[in-house]
């Protein structure tokens, strides 16, 4: 990779190469191994400390003197900018989220998740401040964001509000030394030398809360209790922020005598451990990529996830998913897995297959030619900011079997015909996001419907309804052009009730969401508030709505607090609901709540949350403001919360006195305002409109389907 006829001089952020690596410092070793293997470019690796690598120093590369600072966050700020401007570099790469605020020169930053926005619960507050406060203005900075998943690209493109041509996606890989060993001998050495049990299931992480370590032991004590399973649980990892309730929970375990700590293990040993292993679980609620996923995969393990999109993208169908935030989801899952002996050995063929897909050297090369184009933006060759070899998010339809087509067209026409329940024709982008029950690619979707083989489909340019309703598309344009100007009427009352004190989220939902109603003049707000401000928001937003003259027009019927958003029906309209949530800003919030919300994606496996509707763009100011009186009002909240709500309660009751129980709840930490039974009434009719066209529902609600 040459610019011109002169080889490329990157700087290099190498500062999490040390003797104790963390998943970021091996990420920072082989890629820079890779890159440097291609010989495209020379290498000024910069770190307050001499770098520590596990094989040899990588070629191409120099290791700039340190100038005499203990701690990286100073270092990087007041000593970095003055050696980098120095060196007269083409860019430089910082791998650590972070990068000199006043650096007035090029780079490009790699933001491994956006797990401080999603969870800042996992980190304390020195992290939240130096690291949470300064990504913002890095990614304004940086001339291009490099991330490990389509998935966080996404949460990057939502929460910082970056261009999505300014991200792109190299996923990681496992390093070098990773494959299945089969070496008997070395194997039972490892064993003694860790003092190994027989047969066990492995962890490898930091002990930290974001891990789910303690949610693992739960299950595994319960399904060792419950279905005497045999193996013991093998816990490799250094300790981090909280550890100290891990240990809390093994003394509460009956089986806390079945679980060992292996600390830091030599990364030479860890092949063997995933070797050896009946089953690798990785429960974490949060990860951008998962580098023990490629690790384990790599060497033909069994692999338990949690169900989250990072890490489907990432196994696809090689592993066995469970529900993260349930304990005994997981134990059914280790149980599952660990009482099937050809479940396992499908899941370890599945492991290594997929292990193929991802590479040090393809990471490499893809990066270099980021490089390039960041430093000469006419030289795209080699780069694809969407997509990657082999985890391709596109199909272009010419391999489909004639039983994939089939399943692809069942799906299509329920999804249609759920539409058809709200007299709404999709577009294909959005047919594919809502598809039922049905994993696709969006080229399969619309390879489908290109061919048009079921004559129940009809298709209007981009939108596809129920044959003998031409005029739906008609309808919906103008109900779009209607919820545009009444948005545009409402802007500033709605951006005024954003900046309520209390409040984590503010979204459209329902036909505000879709935008396909003609006759209504309201707008159905979606609600999440501060842990403990529900009734005491719900309050301010009635109070604010009629001081700005909007109180019949800001509908508010579903609050829900903080710490409640996991949802008790689970059923296709409540998932439906969820799905069309609209944010009118970024919100970290939404994202939680789809993760707390695992069954969201039994009804729809391809949706993720909607991006913020642009009707204004929230400054760091109004934030900060919003931020400030929220913490002032806090202790104020604690006197009033109880008293709005009993005032509430008493009132709302006797307004829906009529409304059937499961539509008016009032409860502690969550108000749901629905006079009628629109869920009852909306299955009906998708049931009635499945049995006219000669199609089975499919899923309706997976209590009942438990049942």
């Amino acid at each position: 990779m040459r610019r011109g006829e002169r080889t490329l001089k990157i700087g290099f952020d190498a500062t999490p190469i040390t003797d104790r690596k963390s998943g970021i410092g091996y990420y920072a070793e082989n890629l820079l191994a890779a890159m440097a293997a291609n010989n495209g470019a020379s290498f000024t690796l910069f770190s307050n400390r001499e770098p520590v690598f596990d094989g040899q120093t990588p070629p191409q590369t120099n290791w700039h003197d340190r100038g005499g600072f203990r701690y990286r966050a100073p270092w990087m700020q007041l000593r970095l900018p003055g050696l980098i401007r120095n060196e007269k570099l083409d860019l430089t790469h910082f791998v650590n989220f972070n990068a000199p605020a006043g650096g007035r020169f090029p780079y490009v930053v790699t933001f491994h998740d956006m797990v401080l926005f999603r969870h800042p619960e996992f980190f304390t507050w020195k992290k939240r401040i130096l690291t949470r406060s300064l990504m913002p203005w890095v990614a304004r900075r940086s001339r291009g964001i490099i991330t490990v998943s389509h998935s966080v690209k996404r949460e990057i493109v939502d929460l910082l509000g970056v261009p999505p041509e300014k991200v792109f996606v190299v996923h990681n890989a496992a390093g070098p030394g990773f494959s299945r060993v089969t070496d008997a001998e070395y194997l039972a050495e490892v064993r003694a030398r860790h003092s190994l049990p027989h047969s066990f299931v492995l962890f490898v992480g930091t002990l930290e809360p974001r891990k789910n370590l303690v949610r693992l032991l739960h299950a595994f004590d319960e399904v060792k209790d419950r279905d005497g399973i045999q193996q013991d649980l093998v816990v490799v990892g250094g300790r981090g922020w909280k550890f100290s309730d891990v240990f809390d929970s093994v003394a509460e375990m009956r089986h806390s005598d079945s679980v060992h700590f292996l600390d830091y293990v030599d990364l030479a040993d860890l092949p063997a451990l995933y070797s050896l292993a009946d089953l690798f679980a990785f429960p974490s609620v949060y990860e951008g990529f998962g580098i023990p996923l490629a690790e384990a995969m790599a060497c033909g393990a069994p692999i338990l996830a949690s169900d989250t999109p990072v890490h489907r993208e990432v196994l696809a169908s090689a592993a066995y998913f469970a529900d993260p935030y349930s304990a005994p989801a997981l134990s059914c899952g280790l149980r599952d897995v660990l009482t099937d002996t050809e479940l396992q050995t499908k899941l370890a063929a599945s492991s290594q297959d997929r292990a193929e897909l991802f590479s040090w050297d393809r990471a490499g090369r893809e990066t270099l030619a980021i490089y390039q184009q960041l430093i000469d933006p006419t030289d795209r060759e080699g780069v694809n900011p969407t997509c990657e070899s082999g985890i391709s998010p596109t199909h272009d339809g010419t391999s489909l079997s004639d039983d994939r087509r089939n399943s692809l067209e069942l799906a299509v026409v329920r999804t249609v015909l759920y539409a058809h329940t709200f007299r709404f024709p999709m577009r294909i982008d959005e047919l594919h996001r809502a598809l039922l029950e049905t994993s696709a690619k969006p080229g399969e979707v619309a390879t489908v419907i290109a061919d048009r083989r079921d004559e129940r489909i009809a298709r209007d340019g981009e939108f596809v309804f129920m044959r003998g309703e031409n005029g739906l598309v008609e309808k919906r344009n103008a109900a779009t052009k209607l919820h545009i100007a009444m948005e545009r009427r409402h802007r500033i009352a709605l951006r005024c009730l954003a900046r309520l004190p209390g409040l984590k989220l503010l979204a459209l939902s329902g036909g505000a969401s879709h935008r396909n109603s003609t006759q209504s003049q309201d707008i159905d707000l979606f609600v999440v508030t501060r842990r403990g401000w529900l009734y005491t928001v719900y309050a301010s937003v009635i109070l604010l709505s009629r001081l700005l003259g909007r109180r019949r027009v800001f509908c508010a019927n579903y609050l829900v607090d903080e710490d409640h958003l996991a949802f008790e029906a689970r059923d296709l309209f409540s998932a439906s609901e969820l799905v069309h949530l609209r944010p009118l800003e970024p919100s970290p919030t939404l994202f939680v709540m789809w993760d707390q919300n695992v069954w969201i994606r039994r009804f729809y496996p391809n949706a993720t949350p909607h991006s913020p509707r642009s009707i204004w763009s929230p400054t760091g100011t109004e934030r900060a403001a919003s931020n400030l009186a929220t913490w002032l009002g806090t202790p104020f909240v604690k006197l009033v919360e109880p008293i709005c709500r009993a005032l509430f309660k008493r009132k709302l009751s006797r307004q829906f006195s009529g409304a059937e129980p499961g539509n008016l709840q009032l409860e502690t930490g969550r108000l749901k305002l629905h006079p009628e039974d629109q869920r009852e009434r909306v299955l009906d009719r998708y049931r009635r409109s499945c049995t006219q066209f000669g199609v089975e529902p499919g899923s309706l609600d997976l209590d009942e389907s438990s049942g």
